[in-house]
């Protein structure tokens, strides 16, 4: 009889067998006669440079009765191309960083015609120096720093079909294995299962797999898989599952890189979707969708034909992923409002989910944005990031500042839908006895991708025999309205991170600007609507554009790259020039819904002021109306004294000592206790 640890031996032996027959996963191998930018470029040769891009081209001949293409041309990501269209991407880096989220190797080219022209449009990388103490300079996603790309080829592969099946059922069953408690019978089974494959599979060292025991190996697999499906499951969690891939829209890349990078994610998303009818894929944020119809229109049409399907979701109603601390209540809105116009004007799609995984914290002002904008559901992750208190809940009813409600859930991004992780998934949810649902958006990101071939199969079959609850690949918004069936508990207030606190300080120029832009659009469209001129709007428009951009949660809080803080400076800059052009003018408009008075520059004021240039200025009071054109009014005496270091205005009465405020009184009511602008500097 064989005990337990001998099984578990087994299982061991049959896990490294799994291992092992990777290496016999490709059985031939065509390197291609490449061109780059329209010249020849050999092994060993040296292109690119920081944000530069490369054109890799070869004429495609059918050669394997199984062809798949393999891209290692020194680049970190590739979008692929045949005849000029959009089918996929690559981004697997030999010896490369986060290896974990580089799962694009290998890329079927059963679809593509012998003749055609196969084009890989190479990213090479950017260097910046990272953000750890002492770390020095590093390209992103390979280790260590390379001024240079490096060539090495391009090939058409064989992929040998039986291996694959083998190994994709291997890794499912190994996943099932491991989340499976001893004593469920289903495990006993498991063990049978790693028995039979043991005794069906003569594999010695140096021996390739023999087809006919693969074959065998697979139906054994399959028929354990298909044994593990569950009954009579109404009362089991409910797992919903969607291919995602989370996209900044800058971070430790540029925006005009995250450009190229939405094109890869959505054309590879395209391609599995189109393969696998059981299959969903989510994006969520509307600007990526404009990109690709201004670049790829082919690529646009497919996307709009598979939203008419119901199977790719473009539900984030936001036009990007926006910080929501540091905007106003107006951008916030303007976000949604331009998010959703697109959508209307080229999906006739009303999203209803508010997509925000990675967001610093979230506004108790929210819920009532999101009401008013009809987007009754909310998403997001990052509150599980919380250093001290834990969230006491991953589905709620949210309840902001006015009493507006709208249903939120924790769902997870960043992952697979084996069953390994989506056992993990149902036993960490919170308040057990109050939901069953969990949403899991499986794939990987940050900068793009979602999931490949063998992740969309492996989900599907997860989906077919998962024995603990139910699981089925669904759109966000079908998960949401389910779960609003659900009685869930009601959260009031901030959503609060504890993390991240410093992105509401540093770099403060971006936010300064942020704040001027804010306030001069709303004074120049208030003003152009109060002369009824609509000639601004184009303007307005303009400048709305780079504003919405550069609210994205990383740009704004300033935690990207220089290249784009920079760049997210330049542009605001240059978008509050426009805008001061247009508000500077010969008259004082008031744009407050109160009437008001005030002392402002004038020529040949009443009153007269040395500035510390020595210049001599005047000023004149002011009355305005609510939103309109202000009138001198007779001033009486001056309102502005001077008592030694005392100085009084029409607001307040400040004392200054050793070039600080020691007093500062205002409406009779003392502010300062102590210095008030000492400055002090905290590490």
């Amino acid at each position: 009889m064989i005990n337990l640890r001998q099984l578990d031996r087994l299982v061991i032996k049959m896990v490294k067998l799994k291992d092992y027959y990777q290496s016999y996963l490709v059985r031939g191998e065509q390197e291609q006669s490449v061109l780059l930018n329209g010249k020849p470029i050999l092994h060993g040769q040296e292109w690119g440079e920081d944000f530069g891009y490369g054109k890799f081209t070869f004429t495609y001949k059918k050669c394997f009765q199984n062809p798949y293409l393999y891209v290692d041309n020194g680049g970190v990501e590739n979008l692929l191309l045949h005849s000029g269209k959009p089918f996929g991407l690559t981004d697997d880096i030999p010896n490369g960083r986060d290896a974990i989220f580089r799962t694009h190797k290998y890329v079927s080219l059963a679809e593509i015609e012998e003749g055609e022209e196969i084009e890989a449009e190479a990213y090479a990388s950017h260097t910046f120096y990272g953000t750890a103490p002492y770390a020095g300079k590093q390209t992103f996603s390979i280790n260590g720093y390379r001024e240079r790309r490096v060539f090495n080829k391009i090939s058409v592969v064989d992929i040998d079909a039986d291996v694959k099946a083998f190994l994709d059922r291997s890794n499912l069953l190994v996943s099932y294995f491991r989340c499976m408690k001893d004593g469920d019978a289903r495990k006993i089974a498991a063990y049978q299962t790693y028995q039979a494959l043991f005794d069906g599979i003569s594999a010695l060292p140096d021996t390739p797999p023999v087809a006919e025991e693969l074959k065998k190996a697979v139906a054994l697999m399959d028929a354990f898989f298909e044994s593990l499906k569950s009954y009579g499951a109404q009362n089991e969690p409910f797992v919903s599952l969607i291919g995602h891939s989370h996209l900044d829209t800058a971070w430790l890349w540029t925006v005009e890189e995250t450009r190229h990078k939405a094109v890869r994610t959505a054309a590879n998303a395209v391609t599995l979707l189109k393969a696998y009818p059981q299959y969903r894929f989510v994006m969520s944020s509307v600007l990526y969708l404009d990109w690709i119809r201004l670049d790829y229109p082919s690529l646009f049409e497919d996307i709009r034909a598979l939203t008419r399907e119901g199977r790719f979701e473009p539900n984030g109603a936001t036009w990007v992923e926006c910080d929501c601390n540091l905007c106003d209540g107006e951008s916030i809105v303007r976000q949604f409002l331009r998010g959703k116009r697109f959508m209307k004007q080229y999906f006739n799609y009303e999203p209803d989910v508010f997509w925000l995984p990675d967001t610093f914290g979230y506004s108790a002002a929210l819920p009532q944005i999101l009401k008013g904008c009809r987007v009754p559901y909310f998403l997001t992750t990052k509150l599980s990031w919380n250093d001290t208190n834990k969230f006491p809940y991953d589905s709620f009813v949210w309840r902001g500042i006015d009493g507006s409600e709208v249903l939120v859930h924790f769902n997870t991004i960043q992952s697979k839908a084996d069953p390994e992780f989506i056992t993990s998934r149902i036993e960490g949810r919170l308040n057990k006895h109050l939901t069953k649902n969990v949403l899991i958006a499986y794939g990987y990101g940050d900068g793009g991708g979602g999931p490949e071939r063998s992740m969309v199969e492996e989900a599907i079959r997860t989906q077919e025999s998962y024995p603990y609850a139910r699981v089925a690949h669904t759109t966000v918004s079908q998960f949401m309205q389910a779960l609003s069936e659900e009685e869930l508990p009601v959260y009031e207030g901030e959503l609060y991170l504890e993390l991240h606190r410093g992105t509401l300080t540093t770099n403060h120029d971006i936010k300064r600007l942020n704040r001027a832009l804010e306030g001069a659009l709303k004074d120049a469209e208030l003003l152009s609507v109060s002369t009824q001129s609509r000639a601004v709007k184009a303007l307005t428009d303009s400048v709305y554009d780079t504003l919405m951009l550069n609210q994205f949660h990383d740009i704004l809080p300033g935690t990207c790259i220089e290249e784009v803080h920079t760049l997210a400076i330049r542009q605001n800059e240059e978008a509050l020039r426009s805008l001061y052009g247009y508000l500077s003018g010969d008259r004082y408009f008031n744009t407050l819904g109160f009437m008001r008075e005030e002392l402002l520059p004038a020529k040949d004021g009443a009153q007269s002021y040395t500035d510390f240039d020595g210049n001599t200025l005047s000023v004149d009071l002011f009355r305005f109306p609510a939103y309109g054109y202000g009138e001198r009014v007779a001033a009486e005496g001056n309102p502005f004294t001077v008592d030694g270091l005392t100085f009084t205005t029409p607001f307040y009465r400040v004392t200054v000592q050793k070039g600080a405020i020691s007093s500062l009184v205002f409406r009779g009511r003392e502010i300062a206790e102590g210095l008030l602008n000492e400055i002090r500097m905290y590490e």
